[in-house]
């Protein structure tokens, strides 16, 4: 048997895991609202980026974007700047608003419409604040009364149900449901079954 576990451990089974992605896939629905989304404005003011399905604009569309003061004080003050940098150089010839999806086709000939697909690849904490990992560890360790040196065990409990809790979509190909049930991933309790989908905290997405 491991030592250093949690006294609160008691499951005969155990599950460990570790991440080794540098980036991680994020969806940010929730971008779409100014200042909302605080950690996808930072991210997406860095260089670098990996973005999928978010509108290119040149800078007489982020001109436009900066006029408007009462909208443009709503970012965050990373975007803000960003997109002040942007109009301040000679290049690149493009630039993305994390409030801006791509526009796509719509149903409606002639007419386009936000895609409600943005994606961006995400650095992985790990990897950007160590330190954070770093105390986390040592403060579990202290917690266990572990020596140095000897490992420090986290093993997965995540209560994870598997499920998507979408908005009936009656004219997707084929009719999307209400609620889509999917095997779950780990065992649920009936009361955190039930607190988990009256107030669907893991989303829309499994």
């Amino acid at each position: 048997r491991l030592k250093g576990l949690s006294y609160r451990e008691k499951a005969q089974s155990l599950k460990f895991i570790q991440n080794v992605e540098f980036r991680l896939f994020q969806r940010p629905d929730e971008a779409i609202h100014r200042g909302f989304d605080k950690f996808t404005e930072i991210d997406l003011s860095k260089p670098g980026n990996f973005i999928c399905n978010f509108q290119p604009m040149r800078r007489p569309e982020i001109e436009a974007i900066v006029r408007d003061k009462m909208g443009f004080q709503k970012f965050t003050e990373p975007m803000q700047q960003m997109l002040l940098d942007f109009l301040e150089s000679d290049s690149p010839d493009y630039c993305v608003s994390s409030s801006n999806p791509r526009l796509v086709d719509s149903q409606e000939p002639g007419k386009l419409q936000p895609t409600k697909n943005p994606r961006y690849l995400q650095d992985s904490f790990e990897v950007t604040n160590v330190r954070q990992y770093y105390l986390s560890a040592q403060a579990t360790r202290l917690a266990r009364k572990l020596p140095p040196g000897a490992p420090v065990h986290t093993p997965v409990n995540a209560v994870l149900c598997g499920r998507r809790n979408n908005a009936a979509n009656p004219t997707s190909h084929p009719p999307q449901p209400a609620l889509a049930v999917h095997s779950p991933f780990h065992y649920y309790e009936l009361p955190e079954l039930l607190m988990e989908f009256t107030s669907s905290m893991t989303g829309k997405s499994p």
